[in-house]
């Protein structure tokens, strides 16, 4: 078993890497580069490999024995499955939440909308994308006693973030904030049955469009060339700075799997 040092080292990294996967940085196929890492970021190439096992358990990531890892790869029928496993999981949520649910979480609901208003103007894709992912879990957080449903929600929707990354605003956006608004008005009723049936009709539009933009598109091959890390992730300011420098503590709104423990 890994020290705790390794282990705590190796959380860093995964955050970053993950951070990068999830933000569109490192795409669907593109190779992560053992010694580079360890290079960028200060650390061993064992913490890296630590990371690396983090991020495969988490489906983010898989591992290329003696070379490091690639970013997880997703058929279309992968995609459709999650997206079924969502159409189970976040009614439960939904459910269990409606009765919890406060002005306090739709003061939230209103400003993360706004916010993404912002991010959609200036066109930081990848802000929106996270901001999109907070609007959501503010409602399912609500509700009580669903560590595992929340936990395994998380995992699904960081699975299918690095393709909404990789299309950036080729989705509709602007349908997006329409439709997060009616979310709001609708639990502002507390019409929870229509809340459930506009999330299902939300992700039943973002699925037809990621599928119609998949079957157009291969970005595999594209990344199988990029094997240069450092090309591939910003930071160059970070290069030279340990990974273990991070407050342990430093929150990361950027990370599914922290917000859904929240």
């Amino acid at each position: 078993m890994p020290s705790l040092a390794i282990r705590t080292a190796a959380e860093h990294v995964a955050d970053y890497l993950r951070d990068a996967i999830l933000g569109g940085r490192l795409q669907p196929g593109g190779r992560i580069r053992q010694a580079d890492v360890a290079a960028l970021l200060g650390v061993s190439q064992g913490v890296v490999r630590e990371a690396f096992r983090q991020l495969q358990s988490e489906g983010l990531a898989t591992l290329e024995p003696r070379k490091g890892a690639r970013v997880a790869v997703l058929t279309l029928a992968e995609i459709r499955e999650i997206y079924e496993l969502r159409d189970f999981l976040e009614p439960l949520l939904l459910s269990a939440a409606a009765p919890h649910v406060s002005d306090q979480h739709l003061d939230q609901l209103q400003d993360l909308t706004g916010r993404m208003r912002e991010a959609y103007a200036s066109r930081s894709s990848e802000r929106f994308i996270q901001l999109n992912f907070e609007f959501h879990f503010v409602l399912y957080r609500a509700a009580p006693g669903r560590t595992w449903a929340l936990r395994m929600l998380a995992t699904l929707i960081a699975a299918s973030m690095p393709y909404h990354a990789l299309f950036q605003f080729a989705v509709d956006w602007s349908q997006t904030l329409a439709e997060h608004q009616e979310i709001i008005e609708a639990c502002r009723r507390r019409e929870w049955p229509r809340v459930i049936e506009l999330h299902r009709v939300h992700r039943r539009r973002t699925l037809g469009r990621l599928q119609e933009l998949l079957s157009q598109s291969d970005p595999q091959p594209a990344c199988e060339e990029r094997d240069d890390a450092h090309a591939e992730w910003p930071g160059a300011a970070s290069r030279n700075r340990p990974v273990s420098s991070r407050p342990r503590d430093e929150p990361s709104e950027r990370t599914p799997n922290r917000a859904s423990r929240r």
